[in-house]
């Protein structure tokens, strides 16, 4: 028995000795999602008062385990996982394991891929995972625990996104053959040169904000809206027609905007992260969700790193028409 794994067994006592809140939902709500889209599957579980739990797959990027939640998490880089049974089935020796934790920011947790297929592996096989991290305040500690029901169905159709994404194929190496007369050897064409920041002729507003945001300023801007001359007070917005999720042309150019931002950044060794809140009542979850897809499927298919670019639906938020955009390295 390791020393390591000893200490993991005692503090994980001493959290559950401390009355760790636990979040978990409803047997007769629980339930999980499949969203899947060009590049993307997801697959989801709602707690309510906490947030959601997501395995998110892309292209060429690994499994991950996501939890989501809508209060402030204090920090932390461990979580222990616990794989138990549920309350209706017989119990079974619990297995519990340290897992390394990463935190995109103050809401946000993820397991990397081997603590992502073993949980995605445990529910599968009907048990419940139990993760318990920092959260609160005070030194509290919260169980957040994903619940195997109605997790079979959602799966077999994640499983099979997951085979249909497209996977990096290893270049295979040049073959030299010896004793024998070697081509012509052809003058390498120049390398592309980095790509020019120009304003777009729409979007140079949106370029503009981007670009005193990563100057360090801070306060809030006006920003121009598309051809018009109405200026908005606030953060970089991406505005949808009320009750759409569809991407408009003035939506496209300032998504563009994005493109091409990141595009400036990779030519110059530079790394780019985007972070887009989008707000939503009881009533019109399903439309801000579908909104935050489109503009996610959207930024991958232009060739944005999966990896950087965060969503995050706001319940405390209200209605609204506009994705806020923040942007960061």
């Amino acid at each position: 028995m390791s020393m390591k794994w000893l200490a993991g067994l005692v503090l994980l006592a001493a959290i559950e000795s401390a009355h760790a809140k636990v979040w978990m939902s409803r047997l007769d709500l629980a339930g999980w999602q499949l969203e899947s889209s060009p590049g993307l599957c997801l697959l989801e579980q709602d707690i309510a008062g906490f947030g959601r739990l997501i395995f998110r797959q892309g292209s060429y990027s690994a499994l991950s385990y996501e939890l989501h939640s809508i209060q402030p998490l204090r920090p932390g880089e461990q979580a222990y996982m616990r794989i138990e049974a549920p309350d209706w089935q017989t119990a079974m020796p619990a297995q519990t394991s340290e897992q390394a934790l990463l935190s995109p920011d103050a809401y946000e947790r993820r397991l990397s891929t081997p603590g992502a297929e073993l949980a995605l592996a445990a529910l599968h096989e009907g048990h419940q995972v139990r993760l318990s991290l920092p959260g609160g305040d005070n030194d509290q500690w919260w169980d957040v625990v994903a619940s195997p029901v109605g997790f079979q169905e959602a799966w077999r159709g994640f499983m099979q996104c997951r085979e249909a994404l497209p996977h990096a194929r290893p270049q295979p190496a040049p073959v030299v053959v010896a004793d024998q007369p070697r081509p012509h050897k052809k003058t390498p064409a120049p390398a592309k040169p980095a790509p020019v920041r120009r304003p777009l002729p729409i979007s140079s507003a949106s370029q503009e904000w981007i670009k005193l945001r990563e100057a360090g300023q801070r306060e809030r801007l006006h920003i121009g809206r598309g051809k018009g001359k109405t200026a908005l007070k606030g953060p970089l917005l991406l505005t949808f027609l009320a009750g759409q999720s569809s991407i408009s042309k003035d939506l496209q150019d300032h998504l563009e905007a994005l493109v091409q931002e990141w595009e400036i950044r990779k030519g110059e060794g530079r790394t780019m992260s985007l972070l887009i809140v989008e707000a939503a009542q009881p009533d019109t979850v399903a439309l801000a969700r579908q909104r935050l897809n489109a503009i996610h499927s959207y930024l991958l298919k232009r060739g944005l790193d999966p990896m950087r670019v965060h969503m995050r639906l706001d319940l405390h938020g209200g209605n609204s028409n506009n994705a806020v955009v923040t942007i960061g390295d």
